[in-house]
């Protein structure tokens, strides 16, 4: 590697062996902290692309660095077990490019959804991904798949040889079986994800909202 162009001891242009660019602070060159951008980096496979501001540590950065958390490390959620992110998004600079673009107008706390466009999808890149309201991200989440192992589908809890239907914390009912339960939360969720999109209808994409306005949980999760 060699030094290209010194513009300050913040802001020095390093070229690598392959061509690629690259902007460091001569402290890390001195003590050797920099490496080529275009190496995977970041949890074996994502990489910079080329320069990341300080100011993006805490927002598009971490954003991009927690969802290739989720995908390949041993992360605590089993919901993301599977899950993949696009070879178009290793590369931060398409990732933060696409977040800019996609908060263009909007306000609030925003967070990356997979697959409201498409049920259970499981990779997270541009041709699925929609940045929506933190409330409707976090009410699509399915809840815990280990309640199948009693057999219960997600939102369904059994007690005392009773199915409790749970979202969100509210209690939904008791029922005798399974199905009525399941049948019961199916219908509160669809009912509250169709209520967001109405509310956010101004924050919403276009795709985002008419794929929320049209929500079925059922389209997620069959019967146990």
């Amino acid at each position: 590697a060699k030094i290209v162009e010194y513009n300050s001891s913040l802001d020095v242009v390093v070229q690598f062996e392959n061509g690629e660019i690259g902007k460091f602070q001569t402290v890390a060159l001195k003590k050797g902290y920099f490496r080529n951008p275009s190496i995977p980096s970041v949890f074996d496979i994502g990489y910079p692309g080329g320069h990341v501001p300080l100011s993006d540590k805490n927002t598009y950065y971490r954003s991009w660095k927690s969802m290739l958390e989720r995908c390949y490390t041993d992360f605590r959620n089993n919901c993301y077990v599977g899950c993949s992110v696009d070879p178009v998004w290793h590369n931060y600079q398409n990732f933060k490019k696409w977040y800019i673009a996609s908060a263009r107008g909007k306000s609030g706390k925003l967070e990356i959804d997979k697959d409201l466009i498409v049920p259970n999808n499981k990779v997270y890149g541009p041709d699925f991904c929609e940045l929506i309201p933190r409330e409707m991200n976090q009410s699509l989440k399915k809840g815990n798949p280990a309640n199948k192992k009693e057999g219960c589908n997600t939102g369904v809890y059994l007690e005392n040889g009773k199915y409790r239907a749970i979202i969100s914390k509210l209690n939904i009912g008791t029922f005798d079986t399974n199905k009525e339960a399941f049948a019961e939360y199916c219908r509160h969720k669809t009912a509250l994800i169709r209520k967001l999109a109405e509310e956010y209808k101004d924050v919403l994409s276009e795709r985002a909202y008419n794929a929320a306005s049209n929500y079925d949980f059922k389209n997620y999760e069959e019967e146990v």
